[in-house]
Protein backbone atom coordinates (compact mmCIF):
# COMPACT_ATOMS: atom_id res chain seq x y z
CA UNK A 1 0.00 0.00 0.00
CA UNK A 2 2.95 2.44 1.11
CA UNK A 3 4.67 1.55 -2.23
CA UNK A 4 1.56 2.39 -4.07
CA UNK A 5 1.34 5.35 -2.81
CA UNK A 6 5.12 6.62 -3.33
CA UNK A 7 4.45 5.40 -7.12
CA UNK A 8 1.54 7.65 -7.14
CA UNK A 9 2.92 10.54 -5.69
CA UNK A 10 6.30 10.45 -7.96
CA UNK A 11 4.08 9.90 -10.86
CA UNK A 12 2.50 12.96 -10.16
CA UNK A 13 5.05 15.39 -9.18
CA UNK A 14 6.74 13.72 -13.04
CA UNK A 15 3.62 15.55 -14.18
CA UNK A 16 3.60 18.62 -12.18
CA UNK A 17 4.23 21.93 -14.34
CA UNK A 18 7.27 24.14 -14.10
CA UNK A 19 6.63 27.59 -13.87
CA UNK A 20 9.45 29.66 -15.82
CA UNK A 21 10.30 32.26 -13.59
CA UNK A 22 9.22 35.88 -14.54
CA UNK A 23 11.24 38.66 -15.85
CA UNK A 24 13.51 41.01 -13.78
CA UNK A 25 14.93 43.96 -13.96
CA UNK A 26 18.14 42.03 -13.91
CA UNK A 27 17.33 40.25 -16.92
CA UNK A 28 16.66 43.13 -18.69
CA UNK A 29 19.78 44.67 -18.57
CA UNK A 30 21.34 41.69 -18.88
CA UNK A 31 19.04 41.17 -22.43
CA UNK A 32 19.80 44.86 -23.16
CA UNK A 33 23.66 44.50 -22.60
CA UNK A 34 23.78 41.81 -25.10
CA UNK A 35 21.10 42.77 -27.64
CA UNK A 36 20.46 46.82 -28.00
CA UNK A 37 16.70 45.83 -29.24
CA UNK A 38 15.70 44.01 -26.26
CA UNK A 39 12.17 44.80 -24.41
CA UNK A 40 10.71 43.53 -21.07
CA UNK A 41 7.55 42.51 -23.98
CA UNK A 42 10.09 41.01 -26.00
CA UNK A 43 11.31 38.98 -22.96
CA UNK A 44 7.67 38.13 -21.71
CA UNK A 45 7.06 36.84 -24.86
CA UNK A 46 9.40 34.68 -24.92
CA UNK A 47 8.27 33.32 -21.69
CA UNK A 48 4.24 32.76 -22.91
CA UNK A 49 6.14 31.10 -26.19
CA UNK A 50 8.43 28.41 -23.81
CA UNK A 51 4.85 28.13 -21.52
CA UNK A 52 2.54 27.30 -24.65
CA UNK A 53 4.57 25.78 -27.01
CA UNK A 54 7.72 24.00 -24.46
CA UNK A 55 5.66 22.29 -22.26
CA UNK A 56 3.34 20.20 -24.73
CA UNK A 57 6.22 17.76 -25.28
CA UNK A 58 8.20 17.60 -22.24
CA UNK A 59 8.14 19.12 -18.57
CA UNK A 60 8.83 22.69 -19.64
CA UNK A 61 12.26 23.84 -19.31
CA UNK A 62 13.57 26.77 -16.69
CA UNK A 63 16.43 29.34 -17.51
CA UNK A 64 18.64 27.53 -15.02
CA UNK A 65 18.37 24.14 -16.43
CA UNK A 66 21.33 25.23 -19.06
CA UNK A 67 24.24 27.97 -18.99
CA UNK A 68 22.99 31.00 -20.93
CA UNK A 69 25.77 30.02 -23.52
CA UNK A 70 23.90 26.43 -24.24
CA UNK A 71 20.59 27.80 -24.77
CA UNK A 72 20.75 28.82 -28.68
CA UNK A 73 22.47 25.61 -29.49
CA UNK A 74 19.55 23.48 -27.72
CA UNK A 75 16.86 25.80 -29.52
CA UNK A 76 18.81 25.01 -33.05
CA UNK A 77 17.64 21.57 -31.97
CA UNK A 78 14.35 22.07 -30.50
CA UNK A 79 12.67 24.95 -32.27
CA UNK A 80 11.52 22.82 -35.67
CA UNK A 81 10.19 20.47 -33.15
CA UNK A 82 7.94 22.78 -31.55
CA UNK A 83 7.24 24.70 -34.94
CA UNK A 84 8.32 27.77 -33.65
CA UNK A 85 8.22 30.80 -36.30
CA UNK A 86 11.27 33.39 -36.50
CA UNK A 87 9.83 35.57 -33.76
CA UNK A 88 8.84 33.34 -31.50
CA UNK A 89 12.56 31.43 -31.50
CA UNK A 90 14.22 35.08 -30.94
CA UNK A 91 11.96 36.00 -28.06
CA UNK A 92 12.40 32.58 -26.38
CA UNK A 93 16.40 32.15 -27.09
CA UNK A 94 16.44 36.08 -25.48
CA UNK A 95 14.63 34.97 -22.53
CA UNK A 96 15.89 32.07 -21.59
CA UNK A 97 19.65 33.53 -22.67
CA UNK A 98 18.85 36.16 -20.33
CA UNK A 99 17.46 34.91 -17.45
CA UNK A 100 19.99 32.18 -17.37
CA UNK A 101 22.83 34.68 -17.78
CA UNK A 102 21.05 37.10 -14.96
CA UNK A 103 20.86 34.24 -12.34
CA UNK A 104 24.52 33.08 -13.24
CA UNK A 105 25.97 36.85 -12.54
CA UNK A 106 24.58 36.98 -8.86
Amino acid sequence: MVRALVVAALGLAACARRVPPPVTPAAVDHAQARWADASVAQLERGRAVLMARCAGCHLTPLPSDLAAAAWPANLDEMAPEANLTGPERVDLERYLVSLAGAAASR
